[in-house]
């Protein structure tokens, strides 16, 4: 299976062109943003159903290619993405996929934040992700990881279908 990576409206957001072989057969496709080294946070994933891939025109069946939105990606990095291939009987393929983002430009100054207590990776949270809302801007609201690395930015509208 091959991709092709095209950016977002940030560089939090990435989508991949898919050529899948069998397409008849997905069911469903999952992606899992590997943290940053050094975090101890669980990654970032979304489960997509063919159906709702479908329903947004990301599904070409003439050419055999899905196209899946990944939001959560880290800037100015290169995030390791893990994609689960589904099949309708329940059997599983996994690729990896190298997404390289550009940094943003961080008009609320988010990545120069101060730390009052680091996270302990001997303490478990039931959380991993946190939502922040500012006014300094319009990438707002933002997602920070409990590293407090930013995992996305923009209005809600940037993810919906560009």
């Amino acid at each position: 299976m091959s991709a092709a990576q095209t950016s977002g409206p940030t560089p939090f957001i990435s989508k991949l062109r898919l050529n899948v072989s069998n397409l008849p057969a997905l069911n469903r496709l999952k992606f899992s943003i590997r943290p940053k080294d050094g975090s101890v946070t669980r990654p970032l994933s979304a489960t997509y159903t063919k159906g709702y891939l479908r329903s947004r025109g990301y599904v070409d069946a003439e050419a055999k290619e899905i196209t899946v939105p990944i939001f959560g990606l880290y800037d100015g990095y290169s995030n390791t993405v893990t994609l689960t291939y589904e099949s309708g009987d329940g059997s599983t393929k996994k690729t990896s996929n190298e997404i390289i983002t550009l940094a943003f430009d961080d008009p609320c100054h988010y990545n120069a934040r101060a730390i009052w207590q680091p996270r302990s990776p001997t303490k478990t949270l039931s959380y991993d992700y946190m939502l922040v809302t500012t006014n300094c801007s319009g990438h707002s609201p933002a997602v920070l990881d409990t590293r407090s690395a930013t995992a996305l930015r923009g209005n809600t509208s940037s993810i919906s279908r560009q």
